[in-house]
């Protein structure tokens, strides 16, 4: 993706930070056709190794298409705002939209029957991290209707190769430009505005910490 130099953000930490943050992620795939889907990721990060793990219908055409791919994009978007160039103290200032977005590319790795153990995992883990006190309903569900709904399905993970991540948020602007527009987003009825003036201000205290502020 491009990236212009103030947005781009190489801190591993902070870029699978977000990813767990804003787990509904899109995966896109291109096998001569391209194709999308939206899927909530669980994100495992170990020493060097970060796994995305989901799952999708078996009727969904593009785990075929993932079989014969070595690498998939999946885009994690966080909150975003358009942003007026009335925040600016000059007439030549023009809107734009603040935003925060990761990019992972990986090799797919494919899991399926009701009997894999690895369908199995990744059903328990996404339950254990979405919604823990519905494992007991989940584990009392009939055998036949149970490997049924696991026979259905086709789970993954994509074991991730790179990572890019674009946190826009007027970085180009001076310091008090942005701290007027964080203040003033932050305390916006709509969350996900909300969402960006929070992140502004995250950016610009990191900012001073690091001494570049």
């Amino acid at each position: 993706m491009f990236i212009p130099k103030p947005y781009r953000v190489e801190d591993r930490q902070k870029l699978i930070g977000f990813m767990k943050d804003y787990p509904f992620a899109t995966i896109i795939t291109d096998g001569g056709k391209l194709l999308a889907t939206h899927l909530p990721f669980l994100v495992e990060a170990k020493q060097d190794e970060i796994k995305l793990i989901s799952h999708l219908a078996r009727a969904n055409p593009q785990w075929q298409q993932m079989q014969e791919l070595t690498e998939v994009l999946v885009i994690f978007q966080g909150p975003h705002a358009y942003i007026s160039a009335a925040f600016y103290p000059t007439p030549l200032g023009v809107p734009t939209w603040n935003y925060a977005a990761v990019h992972a590319y990986g090799k797919p790795v494919l899991f399926q029957g009701a009997d894999s153990p690895e369908v199995i995992q990744t059903l328990q883990k996404t339950i254990a991290t979405y919604e823990p006190g519905y494992q007991t309903q989940f584990e009392n569900m009939p055998a036949a209707y149970a490997n049924r709904l696991r026979d259905e399905l086709v789970a993954f993970e994509i074991r991730v190769t790179s990572l890019e991540g674009a946190f826009k948020l007027s970085q180009d602007k001076t310091i008090e430009v942005q701290q007027d527009i964080a203040q003033t987003l932050s305390g916006h009825d709509d969350s996900v505005i909300a969402q960006v003036g929070r992140l502004m201000k995250q950016n610009l205290s990191a900012d001073k910490k690091g001494g570049t502020a």
